[in-house]
């Protein structure tokens, strides 16, 4: 029996095997399923898919394989002591992922989580410049203008509201909302409620209301419109309240509530220099500038040799007010609109710079140079002060070309470095055209030696090899110096800055950002004060303020004071330990 058996499934096993030859082979007895095939079928199927990345913050939470074209189903991940909110397109958590759409290409999908209620005891101020409200902040980083645009909190157990009532804007103005006394926190049009992207040439993102645009974003630093400032484009009264949400700031919100119109605002001043060099008249040529919106006018006035010994300027050389005794042109400010003039009550002949006031009956005399003129509505005053030649960073700079002596950065002296000027400068976005990014390349730079405000350069300076543009790989500030090595002649090198700096009325006066000429060693640095500082607006017991900044990678500055955030008040002359710690500063003596 068991030998039949046996024989019996052998007969059955090789049954088995004939069936399964014949049903692997066709015809031409070829084997169909061979790795090249299946290679192919894998790389087919591959094209038809798609991988979705779902995250929270970087952590992957799964991946999904789903078919091209499809549209994707929402989930609701957990996390301890947080509530899973929606799902976003980007890191940001600017723009909610629209499930609605087909998927056609690799995704990700950022969740955004909302914690628990904590009471906000962050001070927040309004911050930026324009024609109405902003108009006396200007963008200002003292501690008295930032007092004057803080926004009140309201009381409640349940939600952290700020509000600025009758805040006057026009359109063009621009505003934040930021932790005050700090550039952290920063809260820009990304947050403003209903906020949206759009492609209208260079408007990126809006708030539009019942169809009409009321704020509008144009890019700014960075990815995240978050940043971005708010610009206005319907002109109103406005309370703007923001709702915070420690721990949880994807969620924040700027309310807005248009209460009314702004007032009319109605031309002022229309300033002209007006002297010999035009025949006393109203000439487009010396028009300062007129507009409604104008705290401050300038002019750049070069009086040539011509003009001091033309016909309409010989009568200047008997004038009793004229202090050289010999030929000069002849000027003042006049505002076309008041019809009002300024002029001088006496010039100090051996002076660089002379005040025109409406008071001010006579003419100012100028012997040939340039000169700068300006004009300011607050002290109604104008000023005339004789243009001295310097060097200044030319190139793409402050949004713009400026190949001149117009750019604003101008070189300065520093103590231990002869034969050499230093200059420094945040490259943004923004200083990158199309032909610097197409070098591989985000800024580009010279030197230049010339008047301040002309446009006519002596020299140039480039590289120390040969003589091209400085230009520099990645965003951020860069101390630029330059090297002398004869008459009009030199080079420029940069290196770029970071790390924490010590900002304050120092020695050499008040310097809140614009030198950064104590670097700090990591957290601390001594720094001594012989006297009082030369400010002002210091208190009778006070010797020096300061503050620590740190300059971040990408050239942003974050500002650190007292745990509330105001400047450290120095009391008595010293040598001080400055130590910056857990975000708040200190000074032992």
């Amino acid at each position: 029996m068991k030998r039949n058996a046996r024989l019996i499934l052998a007969v059955l096993l090789a049954a088995v095997l004939v069936l399964g030859l014949l049903a692997g082979c066709g015809n031409n007895n070829t084997n169909t399923n061979t790795p090249e095939d299946r290679t192919n079928t894998e790389t087919e199927q591959n094209a038809n898919t798609v991988s979705v990345c779902w995250y929270d913050g970087t952590k992957l939470l799964r991946e999904d394989k789903v078919e091209k074209g499809s549209t994707l189903t929402s989930w609701t991940p957990t996390k301890d002591g947080s509530t899973f909110m929606e799902w976003y397109a980007e890191a940001s958590k600017t723009q909610v992922f629209d499930f609605s759409k087909a998927v056609s290409e690799d995704t990700d999908i950022f969740a955004g989580w909302k914690g628990a209620f904590t009471a906000d005891e962050t001070v927040w101020c309004l911050i930026g410049s324009g024609a109405g409200t902003l108009k006396g902040s200007n963008w200002s980083e003292m501690p008295e203008v930032e007092e004057t645009f803080k926004l009140t909190r309201q009381d409640s157990d349940s939600a952290n509201l700020f509000v600025m009532d009758g805040v006057i804007l026009y359109e063009g103005d621009q505003f934040q909302i930021r932790e005050m006394g700090t550039w952290t926190g920063q809260h820009g049009v990304g947050y403003m409620d209903g906020y949206t992207e759009t492609s209208d040439g260079d408007i990126v993102g809006e708030v539009v209301v019942n169809g009409e645009r009321w704020f509008y974003a144009n890019g700014g630093f960075g990815d995240s419109p978050k940043g971005w400032n708010v610009n206005v484009a319907k002109s109103g009264v406005y309370t703007l309240t923001m709702e915070t949400n420690p721990g949880s700031n994807d969620y924040d919100v700027i309310y807005f509530d248009r209460t009314g119109d702004a007032p009319e605002l109605t031309m002022t001043h229309d300033m002209y220099i007006k002297g010999t060099m035009d025949g006393w008249a109203a000439d487009e040529a010396y028009q300062m500038a007129t507009d409604a919106l104008r705290e401050d006018f300038s002019f750049v006035l070069v009086v040539t040799e011509d003009m001091v010994n033309s016909e309409d300027a010989s009568w200047t050389a008997g004038d009793e007010t004229n202090p050289y005794g010999a030929a000069a042109a002849a000027m003042k400010v006049c505002n076309e609109i008041s019809g009002t003039w300024y002029g001088v009550d006496e010039q100090d002949p051996d002076a660089t710079s002379w005040t025109l006031s409406a008071a001010g009956a006579n003419n100012l005399f100028l012997q040939p140079g340039q000169y700068n003129v300006s004009y300011n509505v607050g002290s109604d005053t104008a000023t005339v002060s004789i243009s001295e030649k310097g060097y200044f960073l030319a190139g793409v700079v402050n949004g713009g070309d400026h190949w001149d002596c117009t750019s604003g950065v101008e070189f300065q002296v520093v103590e231990g470095m002869a034969g050499q000027l230093v200059a420094y400068y945040t490259f943004t976005e923004d200083d990158t055209a199309s032909w610097i990014r197409d070098a591989g390349k985000v800024g580009a730079v010279k030197a230049v030696y010339g008047f301040s405000g002309g446009a006519a350069v002596d020299y140039w300076y480039g590289t120390e090899a040969n003589q091209d543009n400085l230009m520099v790989d990645e965003y951020g500030l860069y101390r630029i110096i330059l090297t002398f090595t004869g008459e009009g002649e030199g080079f420029i090198t940069a290196e770029k800055v970071t790390g924490n700096f010590l900002v304050g009325t120092l020695a050499d006066g008040e310097d809140w950002a614009s030198r950064y000429s104590v670097p700090m060693d990591g957290d601390s640095v001594e720094y001594t004060w012989t006297e009082k500082a030369p400010a002002s607006w210091l208190g009778a017991d006070e010797i020096a303020a300061v503050k620590v900044i740190t300059v971040n990678e990408d050239g942003s500055v974050d500002w650190f004071g007292t745990e509330s955030g105001d400047n450290v008040m120095i009391t008595e002359p010293g040598t001080y330990t400055i130590t910056l710690s857990g975000g708040v500063v200190t000074a032992t003596k």
